[in-house]
């Protein structure tokens, strides 16, 4: 349950930290278009693989909904080598 919940954390509902996140400037306003070369860009470039993590995640979660075990064992095995290439471990300690 709670794998599903961080796949899926974010992507159905606006999260209040990213909103509030796009009301910048001067004078400050919601930035409903991106915000393009801001310091938000920067932090969203270097999150970008944890939207790639999470797209993983959700493969490894449809094949065993779908009963393909050994598939989503791959996938999960490869989500731990994905995580460790970018420099992130969430196996349990």
């Amino acid at each position: 349950m709670r794998t599903i919940s961080k796949v899926y954390s974010g992507f159905v509902h606006a999260a209040s930290p990213q909103t509030m996140g796009m009301y910048i400037g001067d004078p400050p306003r919601f930035h409903t278009c991106g915000v393009a070369g801001t310091y938000l860009h920067d932090e969203h470039r270097e999150d970008l693989w944890n939207t790639f993590y999470r797209g993983i995640l959700a493969f490894a979660c449809a094949a065993k909904a779908f009963g393909d075990d050994a598939l989503s064992a791959d996938i999960r095995k490869f989500s731990v080598q994905f995580a460790d290439e970018n420099g992130h471990d969430y196996r349990p300690k």
